[in-house]
């Protein structure tokens, strides 16, 4: 019998991912198939840390931080609002590894809305940001080849320690 589709499982746990996610994973039942498919690392990062899996802080701050933070930077600087960016780089100078995410939601929130006042930049925004998840979730990859353990014993029903 063929496990139940990896969303389902994740619901099941007490898990919710993002729509986007939802609709990417839609009926996806082989979980290293997925993890090696997965166009976005932030997705990847939150499936682990539902399972209580996190990455060394520096690994964060060097692989995913700093880059996605330049990408959204391009663009708000393009747009003349190099003072959010600004205000953001002192927020992630203290941030916890649980508010990077939310920084990183609202950079990009920020960047996509004034792509259009940057002269150009929005068809740049969207091939740089695709190639900048792809890029994150390779990074991922290379930290983590399969799912971390944890995570697959959470998509498997078994109680882990959320984190």
């Amino acid at each position: 019998m063929s496990p139940a589709p990896i969303l389902a499982r994740l619901l099941a746990a007490g898990c919710d991912p993002c729509a986007e996610a939802r609709v990417w994973l839609g009926r996806r039942r082989a979980t290293q198939r997925a993890w090696d498919a997965c166009p976005r690392g932030e997705w990847l990062l939150w499936a682990s840390a539902q399972a209580g899996v996190h990455p060394p802080r520096d690994w964060v701050a060097r692989e995913i931080v700093s880059h996605a933070f330049r990408h959204a930077g391009l663009v708000l600087v393009r747009a003349g609002m190099a003072d959010t960016l600004t205000a953001w780089a002192a927020a992630l100078a203290v941030a916890t590894v649980e508010t990077v995410d939310r920084l990183l939601r609202e950079a990009q929130a920020a960047a996509w809305a004034a792509a259009p006042a940057a002269a150009g930049a929005a068809g740049v925004a969207g091939v740089a940001g695709a190639a900048e998840h792809a890029r994150c979730a390779d990074a991922v990859r290379l930290l983590y080849p399969s799912p971390p353990a944890p995570l697959l014993a959470l998509l498997a029903g078994i109680e882990v320690p959320r984190g």
